[in-house]
């Protein structure tokens, strides 16, 4: 298997600070989940939940510069939480599963659709 371009691999750490109010006003966020980009591959490489402190971690693939600055520029809108963000300069050893999956059999989707009233479209039953 071919691999894929990609410039780099960049961290996003997000810290709740006040849980109620990130999650009155989330929506920011799970669009950039769910929302399709036109790379060879998803937005998110991982997205992992954090217990001490309270958040999660997103790792993503980065084509092109800014891609991360653009991300943390749609997330400063959302109150509640801290934002931090690395670059991985290099990886001791394996590597990370870039893939390519339809956002519409995620959780997310059927949540954000949900909750804001979206227009959906229908998964397909394989």
């Amino acid at each position: 298997m071919d691999k894929l371009s990609k410039l780099r691999i960049d961290i996003i750490s997000i810290v709740l600070k006040n849980t109620k109010m990130f999650f009155s006003n989330r929506a920011p966020y799970q669009y950039t989940v769910i929302e399709e980009v036109i790379t060879p591959n998803n937005r998110y490489a991982v997205i992992a939940d954090t217990g001490v402190p309270d958040g999660f971690i997103l790792v993503l693939p980065v084509h092109n510069e800014g891609d991360r600055e653009e991300l943390e520029e749609r997330f400063r809108a959302i109150k509640g939480m801290r934002l931090t963000s690395m670059i991985v300069s290099n990886v001791m050893t394996g590597g990370l599963c870039i893939r390519r999956f339809d956002n519409m059999y995620a959780k997310q989707y059927t949540d954000l659709v949900e909750t804001h009233k979206l227009a959906s479209e229908k998964p397909i039953k394989y």
